[in-house]
């Protein structure tokens, strides 16, 4: 019911007051434009509190797309195909590499009996590791140039740690000095948790490669 209405109703029923009957009629049209005003003002408030909330909300989009955009990086598709190459022929060969490193120096190992035996198997385990180390660099530097120079770093650190384990192990395990023998001992068990830290140095660089590629954006 609109008030106009509602003006008819009332006029009507205050017909029969007389000349008065005007004064009251603009009292009630008084009193509902006051209302009506109040009514839009609290209108006018809601509206403005959700228009307020709808701008906080949209900047807050807006700076959130900002700061992804500043952290990414256009490349073209031929600089991200190669550079995806270069790291699948790392990870490719650092499996390898990874797996003959820490049979150097493993937390559980199953030797032969015969000590002949056990030589020789650790004579085969350090020709392995020695070819997978050489393959490894060998592919490091070949792809060198095509990655960034930290990321490059950090795989220069893993094969640095890796030579680390390698370095000793003839005199600890091929040749075994009785004379040193006590300090081999100990070298050996230290190699055991440095082995440990090396595996998880390869699942560190795993992760930031795969965070560092989501930031790389393919130009259209």
């Amino acid at each position: 019911m609109g008030w106009e209405t509602v003006f008819k109703i009332i006029g009507a029923a205050i017909i029969s007051a007389g000349g008065i009957g005007a004064i009251i009629v603009f009292c009630v049209k008084f009193a509902a434009n006051h209302i009506a005003e109040r009514m839009m003002r609290k209108y006018d408030a809601k509206l403005n509190k959700e228009l307020e909330q709808y701008k906080h909300e949209l900047e807050l989009e807006t700076e959130k797309y900002r700061r992804k955009s500043e952290n990414l990086t256009y490349v073209t598709k031929k600089q991200f195909e190669t550079e995806f190459s270069a790291y699948q022929a790392l990870f490719d060969n650092l499996f390898e590499f990874a797996t003959r490193t820490a049979e150097l120096f493993p937390f559980f190992d199953q030797l032969p009996a015969d000590k002949e035996d056990q030589k020789k198997l650790y004579i085969e385990r350090y020709k392995e590791y020695c070819a997978a180390f050489n393959h490894f660099s060998e592919v490091l530097e070949k792809n060198a140039p095509f990655i960034p120079e930290e990321n490059y770093e950090m795989f220069v650190s893993l094969r640095t740690h890796a030579h680390e384990l390698g370095c000793m192990y003839p005199e600890i395990r091929i040749i075994d000095d009785p004379i040193f023998r006590e300090d081999h001992s100990k070298m050996a068990h230290e190699n055991y948790g440095k082995t440990q830290k090396f595996n998880e140095e390869i699942k560190t660089a795993k992760k930031k490669i795969r965070e560092y590629l989501s930031t790389l954006k393919v130009e259209e």
